[in-house]
């Protein structure tokens, strides 16, 4: 579980440019479907085979993903699920003044994360080498080949060779009139470079374009009239957006989007999601009301999970860049009955907090044992007929944090004076993030059950006090500045010195190697 910046689907957007349209026979097994999108201006034949993956909000190129669907038979799936994505190139005039923007990150095949860098000054991609250039950095484009035209689109067609790996191979078609440049790329394993090229080129071949067409959404819109939800505006842009496989369902606080099958499960996470919602208010409480919806993404398995952007490694995240919180259906065939759906709902109830908090406090993270330690907390909830009726032990963290206390040789606990002020980056190092969250997640289970912090006057108020200081000095902060609207830098400013503050107040009386001692002791109890 991870609060990373959906920026992942960034991650493996490799590929460029191209466009091909010879009639060479199609290798797909299911034969090939009419594929209409009066909205983008453009139809053509998708392959049967091929499933539509939802695109990322805010997604700055990629117009629609697709992947080919995954084999039943394990001996059957291809090394990498091959995969087609269109993104759409504007040629607007360059402006005088280019703005400035985060630079686009890109991540190795080994990396979990992009590191952060500093705001450039950029212009904009306008053509196709500018977003070969930075979009496909990790790709040797070849060089152009086959060029047609079809309903004035002059088509071109390139080879793609990732740089890092020579068994990771693709293809990319770009279609170009004077206003705009369709590309499309997709990549696959070596081997299955001369199958898949024919299915793309069969997918393309009868391309058409023509004007878009404004979306109807009279049906969305009938459908909002009849019931009494806040934010309607923002749930009809989420249903404009549902792909083929995909639907929604609505409750008060959230707009549910899911691929999954598994309606009992669905019908859980409505219920429970404004159950656990309510105990954020009741420990978190907003200084103002939160009138914004949260997305909850739902993917059918962990591959769709992976596809859309799951980090490696982790069974759920919250975006704040595309305020989405994206996990996947736990349950698997010839698992013991329920053990799916009890994992969905430890990740649910823990990913649920970040987004909770995120509008609680005015968009600004608490330090990450803070934050990962209460969103595991709330993991352990246990609910019953619409209501909390306990917080239990997270079952993923209690075994490895009793093995570091209790001396394993390959796992140690942090200290408690490093461990409260690590970064996002320093908590989440390779080398100490399992325990750094178990340790979390026992720190707040500590300082929120024991009979020792809760009959202590200084430890019963550490989490209180952090708390209440971090979202009204950031709030001081917002609302003192002379114009109210912060600048990027200003903001991240405020961010640090509600953070730092927290901090201070809440540990100010604490001795902390006592405090450490009594949380060993308690944790080395735990059953």
């Amino acid at each position: 579980m991870r609060n990373n910046s959906a920026r992942v689907v960034a991650r493996l957007l490799i590929v460029t440019l191209a466009t091909v349209l010879l009639a060479i026979p199609s290798q797909a097994q299911g034969g090939y479907t009419a594929e209409k999108h009066p909205e983008l201006g453009f139809d053509f034949s998708r392959a049967r085979d091929y499933i539509a993956v939802p695109v990322q909000p805010g997604e700055e190129w990629v117009i629609l993903f697709y992947a080919e669907k995954e084999a039943h038979r394990v001996e059957a799936r291809k090394r990498f699920r091959p995969e087609l994505r269109f993104a759409m190139i504007d040629h607007h005039p360059e402006p005088a003044e280019f703005p400035e923007v985060e630079p686009i990150k890109t991540l190795d095949d080994e990396e979990e994360e992009a590191e952060e860098g500093p705001k450039k000054r950029r212009k904009p991609i306008t053509n196709f080498d500018m977003f070969a250039d930075r979009i496909l950095s990790s790709w040797e484009v070849g060089n152009p080949d086959t060029v047609k035209t079809r309903s004035g689109f002059t088509a071109w067609e390139y080879e793609l060779k990732h740089k890092n790996s020579r068994d990771f191979v693709g293809a990319a078609y770009t279609y170009s009139d004077e206003d705009k440049t369709l590309v499309v790329f997709g990549f696959c394993a070596k081997e299955d470079l001369d199958d898949q090229k024919k299915i793309w080129k069969k997918m393309l071949k009868k391309i058409k374009f023509y004007e878009p067409e404004a979306v109807d959404t009279t049906k969305i819109e009938r459908y909002y009239d009849r019931r009494k939800f806040k934010n309607v505006e923002y749930r009809i842009e989420v249903r404009k957006q549902l792909v083929k496989g995909w639907e929604a369902e609505d409750t008060e606080n959230y707009i549910i989007v899911f691929s999954t099958k598994d309606e009992p499960l669905i019908r859980i996470i409505k219920s429970e999601l404004e159950s656990i919602r309510k105990e954020y208010v009741k420990l978190f409480p907003p200084l103002r009301e939160i009138t914004a919806v949260s997305t909850v993404r739902i993917c059918k398995d962990e591959d769709e999970y992976r596809k859309y952007g799951g980090p490696a490694g982790s069974g759920g995240y919250w975006s704040a860049g595309t305020e989405e919180l994206v996990f996947f259906d736990y349950d698997r065939p010839g698992q013991k009955a329920g053990a799916g759906k009890a994992n969905t709902r430890v990740v649910l109830y823990h990913e649920a907090f970040h987004q909770y908090i995120y509008y609680t406090v005015g968009k600004v993270a608490p330090h990450s044992w803070f934050n990962e330690g209460t969103g595991d907390y709330f993991s352990g909830a246990v609910i019953k007929g619409g209501k909390v009726i306990k917080i239990g032990t997270n079952p993923w963290r209690i075994d490895l944090i009793k093995a570091a206390v209790g001396g394993h040789p390959r796992y140690k606990p942090e200290s408690f004076s490093n461990i409260i002020k690590y970064s996002q980056a320093e908590f989440y190092n390779r080398g100490r993030v399992a325990v750094c969250y178990a340790q979390a997640w026992s720190m707040i289970y500590f300082l929120r059950t024991s009979k020792e912090a809760k009959k202590h006057p200084v430890w019963s108020n550490i989490l209180d006090i952090y708390f209440n200081t971090l979202q009204q000095t950031f709030t001081d902060e917002v609302t003192d500045h002379p114009t109210g609207d912060l600048s990027d830098d200003e903001l991240e400013e405020a961010k640090l010195k509600a953070r730092e503050a927290a901090l201070e107040r809440a540990f100010s009386d604490v001795d902390l190697i006592e405090l450490e001692k009594a949380w060993k002791k308690w944790v080395g109890k735990l059953k």
